[in-house]
C-alpha cells in the first residue's frame, strides 16, 4: 500500500511540474523574450536561429511572434523531465 502512495505523489509531482512549466512559459518567458510583439512588424527586427527555433514570425500571424511546433513539443516534455527528476530526488522508495 505504501508503494501506491509514493506512485500517487510521484504522478502528482510530474503533473504539477508539467503544468507549472507551461504556465511559466506562457506568463514569464514569453513576456521576457518578447516584451512588445508589435515591434517585430513595426521595426522589422532580425531574429537569430535560437529565436527562430522557438518562435515563428510571418505574414500568417500578422508578423507577431508565435510558438513553433518544436516549442509546443519541447515545453511540455521539459516539464515532464523536470517532474521526473524532482520525483527521483524527493520521493524515496521504501
Amino acid at each position: 500500500m505504501e508503494k501506491m502512495g509514493n506512485k500517487g505523489i510521484g504522478c502528482g509531482i510530474v503533473i504539477g511540474s508539467f503544468i507549472s512549466i507551461i504556465l511559466l512559459d506562457i506568463f514569464v518567458v514569453y513576456d521576457t523574450v518578447i516584451p512588445d510583439p508589435c515591434k517585430y512588424h513595426n521595426e522589422k527586427i532580425e531574429t537569430n536561429w535560437l529565436f527562430d527555433l522557438f518562435y515563428s514570425v510571418n505574414a500568417g500571424n500578422n508578423w507577431h511572434p508565435e510558438a513553433t511546433i518544436f516549442h509546443m513539443i519541447f515545453t511540455p516534455v521539459l516539464g515532464i523531465i523536470v517532474g521526473v527528476l524532482l520525483v527521483k530526488f524527493l520521493v524515496k522508495e521504501r
